[in-house]
Order: structure tokens, then sequence, then C-alpha cells
């Protein structure tokens, strides 16, 4: 998901601050009855003139016309081990 930053309120008297509250940025999702751990998420800013603004899972920072806020939400933790699965076989279309 990416938010673009197209509009700022016009009677802002400073530039606005973007705040994120987010959890699985350092800790991966668990995995349950033996399933693998998800991968974490990640926040970040891409301004205007190219330059990346990492953040973490609680953090902030001012934004401006044309910056995108990108927000990677972390994969769910697997169930199950894998050597337990049963790999099917691709359904066709007819």
């Amino acid at each position: 998901m990416s938010i673009e930053i197209t509009t700022i309120d016009t009677h802002c008297t400073s530039t606005p601050d973007l705040v994120i509250l987010s959890n699985h940025r350092i800790v991966p999702p668990y995995g349950m009855a033996g399933g693998e751990e998800g991968q974490c998420g990640k926040n970040w800013v891409e301004r205007a003139d190219g330059t990346i603004v990492d953040m973490t899972g609680q953090d902030g920072t001012r934004v401006d016309l044309g910056d995108v806020f990108v927000l990677q939400t972390p994969t769910g933790g697997g169930y199950g081990p894998t050597s337990e699965r049963v790999e099917l076989a691709p359904e066709t279309a007819e």
C-alpha cells in the first residue's frame, strides 16, 4: 500500500507530520503448530526528490506535496510443518 501526498490543507501553518504505529517490523509474526515465521513489514517515505526515508514501526516524519508513504504489511506466519504439507496439482481452466 502506498499513499501519495497530493493535497495539504491550505490552513496548515507548517508542513504536516506523518506518524505510524505498527507491529512486526523487528520481530516477525510467529508460526503455529510447527509453522515457519512470517516476514517483517516495512514503512518508508519516498520523497519527491527521490530520497528514501526508512521508518521504524513507531515513527514520524514531516511530509510535503509529492512525497509517497509506503506501508508494506508483514506476512502471516505459517501453520504446521512444511514437510507435512501435500502439494496440490494446479487447477486447469476448461
